[in-house]
C-alpha cells in the first residue's frame, strides 16, 4: 500500500510540476529567448513557446531523489533534459547535437546495471 501511495504522490508532483512549468516558460518564454518562430517547415502558424518540460525535469529530479534513485540514473537524464533546453535557447546544430545526446544516454545504459557484456 505505501508503495502505491508513493506511486500517486509521484505522479500528482509531476502532473503539478508539469504544469506549473509549462504554464511559467509559456508566460516568459519570449523573455528568455525561448519562442520558435514558425518556418516553411512548422506544423504551427503563429510563433509557441519551447522549453515546457522544465517542469517535468523538476518533477523527475524531485522523484528521482525522494525514491533514492542512483546518480546514474537521473544525472545522465537531467543532464540531457539541460542540453535540450539549451538546445532550444540557441539553435544547436545536429551535428553536436546527436553525438552529445548519444553519448549522454550510453552512460545511462552503461550505469544502469542492464548491460552485460
Amino acid at each position: 500500500m505505501l508503495r502505491l501511495k508513493t506511486i500517486v504522490l509521484q505522479w500528482l508532483a509531476g502532473f503539478i510540476l508539469g504544469g506549473l512549468g509549462a504554464w511559467a516558460v509559456s508566460r516568459s518564454a519570449g523573455r528568455f529567448g525561448l519562442m520558435d518562430t514558425p518556418n516553411e517547415r512548422s506544423s504551427h502558424s503563429t510563433p509557441t513557446p519551447r522549453g515546457g518540460g522544465v517542469g517535468l525535469l523538476a518533477a523527475f529530479l524531485l522523484s528521482a531523489l525522494a525514491g533514492g534513485e542512483p546518480a546514474a540514473f537521473w544525472l545522465p537524464l537531467s543532464a540531457l533534459s539541460l542540453f535540450a533546453l539549451l538546445g532550444d535557447r540557441i539553435d544547436l546544430s545536429p551535428k553536436w547535437r546527436l553525438p552529445i545526446q548519444a553519448i549522454l544516454m550510453g552512460i545511462l545504459v552503461l550505469d544502469s546495471g542492464y548491460y552485460q557484456s
